[in-house]
């Protein structure tokens, strides 16, 4: 790999095994194909080019972590791409689920009002455990609302019941 130095001469280093190798001479072909991915439904236009941008993502991005992947050998052309075409599929099962079967909707919607109370039975807990720094009333005035939200007061607390809840239904 040729750097760049402080001075500004030009050095030769060996080829360190990291990420940023892939945007180097030999893979360029890459960073170009996703530059051009990226920009690919503002020159098109229309909703037909958003929708080949997202097929185009779902074949590129697992081509990408296959070819980032440190032991390719490993898991093989043939079984990374069983692996890709099983997560589509269930991917699209999914999908006609939602989408063909309304009893699916009412489920999925009743799993969603269970983790809502889920969510605010904790933001309660953590509120009382944790008054002001949690979300409660502070028992001052606030200049910046925005700096109120602190994720260890917050977000972890839901982190930590769910992680319960699954480990006991784990078992």
């Amino acid at each position: 790999m040729t750097l760049r130095g402080i001075d500004g001469k030009l050095r030769h280093e060996g080829r360190e095994p990291s990420v940023f190798h892939l945007f180097q001479e030999d893979t360029g072909p890459v960073f170009l194909l996703v530059c051009w991915l990226e920009s690919w439904p503002f020159e098109m236009g229309g909703r037909m080019a958003l929708q080949l941008q997202s097929l185009a993502g779902v074949l590129v991005i697992p081509l990408l972590a296959w070819i980032i992947s440190e032991n390719r050998a490993a898991l093989g052309i043939t079984r990374a791409m069983m692996i890709v075409i099983t997560a589509i599929a269930v991917q699209v099962a999914i999908a006609l689920l939602f989408l063909k079967m309304p009893y699916a909707k009412i489920l999925f919607d009743g799993l969603g009002a269970a983790v809502l109370a889920l969510q605010e039975a904790t933001n309660t807990g953590a509120q009382l455990l944790f008054g002001y720094l949690a979300g409660a009333q502070p028992p001052f005035t606030v200049d910046k609302p925005e700096h109120t939200f602190l994720v260890a007061f917050r977000v972890l607390p839901m982190i930590l019941v769910l992680s319960a809840i699954v480990r006991v239904l784990y078992f």
